[in-house]
């Protein structure tokens, strides 16, 4: 598998709620958020809910290691090398289904 380094990601603004904040509820299968914009309700892993709240939190573009450095300082025991594959998977789904925006810098 090969991991794109040189992209940037970044929120996508429409997905912001109008009073810009996300309402979230844990379920047993992960986290769910409805977006007003799309009418829909999303059911999300763990740590697409982090990323996604990570690139809300900030206007700035991430790269793959910015993201990667944040899972690592939140959970510091896992493996830096399947860290990197489970964030880019992530970052592909959530791309591919325009929850957040990629940019090549």
């Amino acid at each position: 598998m090969m991991i794109c380094s040189g992209l940037q990601y970044f929120a996508i603004p429409r997905n912001l709620a109008s009073s810009g904040t996300i309402v979230w509820k844990e379920v047993d299968e992960g986290w769910i958020r409805y977006d007003s914009n799309s009418g829909s309700t999303q059911l999300l892993t763990p740590l697409a809910r982090f990323v996604i709240d990570l690139l809300d939190a900030n206007t700035r573009m991430h790269s793959l290691a910015d993201i990667v450095d944040a899972v690592l300082d939140a959970e510091p025991n896992a493996n830096r090398k399947e860290c990197e594959i489970e964030v880019d998977t992530v970052l592909k789904i959530l791309s591919s289904h325009q929850l957040i925006q990629k940019d090549q810098p």
